[in-house]
């Protein structure tokens, strides 16, 4: 198994807010909720658990966005059986950015 590797600025630069602990709260433009969660350097299934986990306390009308290492290829059919609406964009540094909320 290999090491989880951090990210470095040459994979993608952090993003505008703290990641102290991988997921952070952020108040966005409107007064939305939007929670952060940036699992780079995880290895699977972590990223995919810490995202769902993150979305069990998502407030009504709030969004998640998450940054993997890796397209979530299996995070889209568990996000709809759940009520959830997601899209995946790659970054410019190879990441994947996904942002979700709810149907």
């Amino acid at each position: 198994i290999l090491p989880a590797r951090p990210p470095t600025l040459e994979q993608d630069p952090p993003m505008s807010f703290p990641h102290p602990t991988h997921e952070s709260d952020a108040a966005p433009a409107g007064g939305l909720s939007l929670v952060v969660v940036d699992a780079r350097g995880l290895l699977p299934p972590e990223p995919l658990v810490r995202i769902l986990g993150a979305l069990e306390s998502l407030p009504e009308g709030g969004a998640l966005e998450a940054l993997t290492d890796r397209r979530p290829v299996h995070l889209h059919d568990l996000l709809a059986h759940r009520g959830f609406i997601a899209t995946t964009e790659p970054t410019p540094h190879g990441s994947f950015l996904t942002t979700i909320h709810r149907a």
